[in-house]
C-alpha cells in the first residue's frame, strides 16, 4: 500500500507540474498513459523518453492478452518490445491511449519531449476512419498515412507537410521515473 500511495504521489506531481495553457496540445481525444521507467529501465519506450535521446520516436500500445496488460514499443525501424503490467499499483490504473489505443511518443532533434496520438487527424474527421494509418518514413523523423498520403513532422509539432490538420498532441511529462502522457480532460 505504501508503494501505491508513492506512486500515486508522484504521477500527481507531474501532472500538476505538466500543466499548460499552450494551445500546442490541441487533442480533445481523451488519453491517459503512465508507465514507470524506474521499474521498466529498458526497451524502446525508456530509451525514447531519456533526455540525449534526441530525434528517437517510438510507437506505443497498450493492449491486453491472456488477463495481462502490456505496453509494446516499436520503433523507427520496426523492432519491437513489450512489457507485462504486473505490479500491483500499475494494474490499478486504467490506460486509454488515445483514439485508437495509440501514441507516437519520442524527442524532437532539439530534445522536446513529445507525444501525439497515432491516428491520422485528417483522415479520422474527414472521412471518419479510426485505424492506424500512420507507419514511419525511412528515417523516423516524419510518419506517413497511407489513406490521404499526408507526411507529419515530429520534430515540428506534428504539422503535415502537404497541409491539413496537425497530429493530436498530448500533454507529456516525465521526471526520470514516471513518464505521463494526457490532454486537458
Amino acid at each position: 500500500m505504501r508503494k501505491f500511495k508513492s506512486f500515486l504521489a508522484a504521477a500527481t506531481l507531474v501532472l500538476l507540474t505538466s500543466c499548460s495553457g499552450d494551445s500546442t496540445f490541441n487533442s480533445d481525444i481523451f488519453c491517459y498513459f503512465a508507465y514507470n521507467t524506474s521499474i521498466h529501465n529498458t526497451g524502446w519506450l525508456w530509451a525514447a523518453v531519456q533526455p540525449a535521446s534526441y530525434g528517437q520516436f517510438v510507437f506505443v500500445s497498450a493492449p491486453v492478452k491472456a488477463g495481462v496488460r502490456y505496453v509494446v514499443a516499436q520503433n523507427s525501424s520496426g523492432s519491437t518490445d513489450e512489457v507485462p503490467i504486473t505490479t500491483a499499483a500499475e494494474t490499478r490504473l486504467n490506460y486509454s491511449l488515445g483514439a485508437n489505443n495509440g501514441l507516437i511518443i519520442g524527442r524532437t532533434t532539439d530534445g522536446q519531449l513529445v507525444a501525439f496520438d497515432r491516428q491520422c487527424p485528417n483522415c479520422s474527421r474527414e472521412k471518419n476512419l479510426y485505424r492506424y494509418s500512420l507507419t514511419f518514413n525511412a528515417v523516423g523523423q516524419t510518419v506517413h498515412c497511407s489513406t490521404c498520403k499526408r507526411d507529419y513532422d515530429l520534430n515540428n509539432l506534428g504539422y503535415s507537410t502537404s497541409g491539413g490538420r496537425k497530429l493530436d498532441q498530448y500533454i507529456v511529462s516525465y521526471n526520470g521515473a514516471m513518464l505521463i502522457v494526457h490532454n486537458k480532460q
